[in-house]
């Protein structure tokens, strides 16, 4: 998974760990935290069925989806992304900076009261 930061840069975190190890049998796969979420659900928690949501409400809003066993990522790992959910418009994104203006989103709107 590869990120990009403003003043970073391109980063892949998961190729720089995995040649720390230098080791073939060392494979990382980094996620987002709703992802992380449901894959725990999943595995040793309430969700032990095939389709499955998981929803956190903590520094931003998120959901991990389980449908028919696969966690639903969507482009760009977007699916899930709850809090950016626009509310209102106009949508105004420079999507290159990641920048959201003149946007009230369900984040906003909520941490706002």
């Amino acid at each position: 998974m590869g990120t990009q930061h403003k003043r970073l840069g391109k980063l892949s975190a998961s190729k720089e760990i995995e040649e720390h190890f230098n080791d073939d049998k060392v494979t990382i796969n980094i996620a987002s935290d709703r992802t992380c979420y449901i894959l725990g659900e999943k595995w040793k928690g309430a969700a032990n069925a095939t389709n499955a949501i998981y929803i956190s409400i903590g520094t931003g809003i998120g959901v991990g989806i389980l449908v028919d066993g696969n966690i639903l990522h969507g482009h760009g790992d977007i699916v899930g992304s709850a809090g950016w959910f626009a509310i209102e418009t106009p949508i105004e994104r420079n999507l290159r900076d990641m920048v959201v203006s003149k946007v009230m989103h369900l984040e906003m709107a909520l941490y706002a009261r």
